[in-house]
């Protein structure tokens, strides 16, 4: 019996000792495991729940030792909750007491809250830069891109057109601010910088004034009837080309130069300048277009005038022309205006043009030896004795004599013939 009652006691023993260990393994682990919690200006009412939910932990504290309003700033990621608990109250003079699964938040000692006192004294106070975004109707800018100038520090702004910057930027001055559809600007850096007003761009088009000269008169675009086009000097600026038609080829729709100068185009043979508007409009007629110089019909060569000299050409395409051109604008009117002067100071233009050219290289010719150059002329003389020197043996009139030839002796002499 008594041997039966000492297994039993023992056993009981063995119990409540592993009960205990495991208990303190079970508050042992609790206390090691891992907080994290980053926030800024959240009050420590906000942080004791927030632990709660990760530990388990009840926070208890005395309203009149703690202010649970206070804001504080957390920064913690995986700590333990002891080291946890003590980084966060320790700042703020504040201790804490373990009971089971209780957490007493009380005052801390004198020496601990003038440590904390000398802490917030050195350490920097944390400054708050805010503003807002607006447009010009004053309504908010979302999505507005704000930099620090010359960092890489920026934010945006929210959908109330508001931002901030919870840093010290003391050490700057200004801030580059830009959105989509509004012009960049930049601000002076302050803690309070209020509304910005952003202006946006200007998306109407500047009106241009077009004017077609038809030698005549110079009326608007709008009120030409007919079909034109127009290079001005702006247009022509730039290139490096000597002649006036060089300089406008393939910037004149409808117009193909063709310079029919070598007689080689059949197309042209009838056309002086060498000229087409919308193509060929005669077959046996001149078919060159009407060339007019500042309101007067000219005859000369378009190469000869200067191309510095021309304010504008104008072709007129269509019949609209032969109102006031007659007959002699079915090929077209090419309308030259020159460059007139401007009362102002006294100005000087000068221009010069320079192009290099280098030599053509003939290294890849494929030159005939002598025997071929031999062939290549037997041939050609074949080709025109059938064709056009046919000479008829039987009439001794196409004959031609050759003259003797005497040959010396002598070796100082020279051969001639007589």
């Amino acid at each position: 019996m008594k041997k039966v009652l000492l297994r039993q006691k023992g056993r009981s023993l063995y119990m409540t000792a592993v009960f205990i260990f495991l208990f303190f393994q079970l508050n042992a682990f609790t206390l090691a495991q891992g907080v994290s919690l980053k926030d800024n200006s959240i009050s420590l009412r906000e942080v004791f729940l927030k632990i709660n939910k990760q530990t388990g932990y009840h926070f208890v504290w005395a309203s009149k030792e703690v202010n649970s309003n206070k804001k504080v700033d957390v920064s913690i990621n995986g700590l333990p909750l002891k080291d946890a608990l003590n980084s966060i109250l320790s700042p703020h003079g504040l201790t804490y007491e373990l009971d089971g699964k209780t957490i007493i938040v009380k005052e801390g000692s004198l020496a601990s809250k003038s440590a904390a006192t000398q802490d917030s004294q050195t350490r920097p106070q944390q400054k708050n830069y805010t503003g807002r975004i607006l447009d010009a109707s004053g309504n908010p800018i979302q999505g507005a891109s704000i930099q620090i100038q010359g960092t890489k520090i920026g934010t945006l702004s929210d959908k109330n057109g508001r931002f901030s910057f919870s840093q010290d930027l003391s050490e700057f001055k200004k801030v580059q601010i830009t959105c989509l559809g509004f012009q960049p600007t930049e601000h002076d850096l302050s803690l309070n910088m209020g509304d910005i007003a952003l202006e946006p761009f200007n998306t109407e088009m500047e009106a241009v004034d077009v004017v077609v000269n038809t030698g005549y008169q110079v009326i608007s675009k709008e009120r030409a009837a007919g079909s034109f086009s127009q290079v001005t000097s702006k247009d022509m600026e730039g290139r490096l080309q000597l002649g006036v038609l060089d300089r406008i080829e393939g910037m004149l729709p409808g117009m193909n130069l063709g310079l029919n100068k070598s007689g080689l185009n059949p197309q042209l043979k009838n056309n002086r300048l060498g000229i087409q508007v919308r193509g060929t409009s005669t077959l046996n007629a001149e078919a060159s277009p009407l060339l007019v110089v500042d309101g007067m019909p000219y005859e000369g060569e378009i190469d000869a005038l200067n191309p510095n000299d021309i304010e504008s050409v104008t072709v007129l395409k269509d019949a609209s022309a032969a109102s006031i051109y007659g007959v002699r604008s079915s090929n077209g009117v090419i309308v030259i205006t020159t460059k007139k002067g401007q009362a102002g100071k006294t100005r000087i233009d000068y221009s010069n043009t320079l192009s290099f050219r280098g030599l053509p290289s003939r290294d890849y010719l494929n030159q005939m030896n002598s025997a071929e150059l031999v062939d290549f002329q037997k041939d050609i003389i074949h080709k025109l004795e059938e064709e056009e020197f046919k000479i008829d043996n039987a009439d001794p009139r196409l004959i031609l004599p050759v003259p003797p030839t005497v040959l010396s002796l002598n070796p100082n002499i020279p051969q001639y013939d007589r």
